[in-house]
């Protein structure tokens, strides 16, 4: 007995639906969203705690881990002598911010951590920090308390004295080499992200997006 033809209006509408299913699913696989990744930044997945250290802002008051909660920030370590790269990375972090508030997000804070403690006060840390950005916060302090905080974050540190203090016998006339990198904390002070040299703007403000969960 020959089976009956198939009505064409059941074709039909088997065909429809089959091509409605590929349209709807190749719509959701070019919508679906991808997570970006940081370009040059170092994005730490398992971010780490800080230790717990004591420090003193410009403004003379204690800074410390908890003084971080609440805040995404950008630590960067320096010193108010340094005749090249700290006045430059911190220009450039000035850029970074702007930028980040001219696109319409959430700005983190510049913490500028002084390496050379016995030299920069907070006097002089006062005189110093405000003039690149009035936002941003410069720390000073003991250096067994600053040692405490490059330790765990690795920044390296040496003090080498000028030639002509050694021929003078001074003590006071140096110079410090330290690491350039700037880390990025979180709002529950965890080290989440390391943003090496050189260090270009546009670069910092992608990838400190990126990273925040803002981009």
């Amino acid at each position: 007995m020959p089976f009956p033809a198939k009505s064409p209006l059941i074709l039909l509408t088997a065909v429809i639906a089959l091509i409605g299913g590929i349209v709807a699913a190749r719509f959701l696989i070019s919508t679906e969203r991808v997570s970006p990744e940081p370009v040059n930044a170092t994005w730490l997945r398992a971010p780490r705690p800080l230790p717990e250290f004591e420090l003193l802002s410009h403004s003379g008051q204690v800074f410390n881990k908890e003084s971080l909660a609440g805040n995404w920030s950008i630590l960067f370590f320096g010193f108010t002598n340094c005749p090249d790269v700290c006045p430059t990375t911190l220009g450039t972090l000035n850029r970074v911010v702007g930028e980040i508030v001219a696109r319409g997000n959430r700005q983190p804070r510049v913490v500028f951590v002084s390496v050379d403690p016995m030299r920069d006060s907070v006097e002089k840390m006062a005189a110093y920090v405000p003039y690149f950005n009035s936002g941003f916060i410069g720390l000073t302090g003991d250096l067994a308390d600053l040692q405490t905080l490059t330790r765990e974050l690795g920044v390296a540190v040496s003090y080498s004295p000028l030639e002509s203090a050694v021929a003078d016998g001074e003590q006071q006339n140096y110079t410090v080499d330290h690491s350039t990198a700037l880390f990025l904390v979180d709002p529950d002070g965890r080290l989440n992200g390391i943003f090496g040299a050189p260090h270009i703007t546009e670069q910092i403000v992608d990838d400190y997006l990126i990273i925040t969960g803002q981009s």
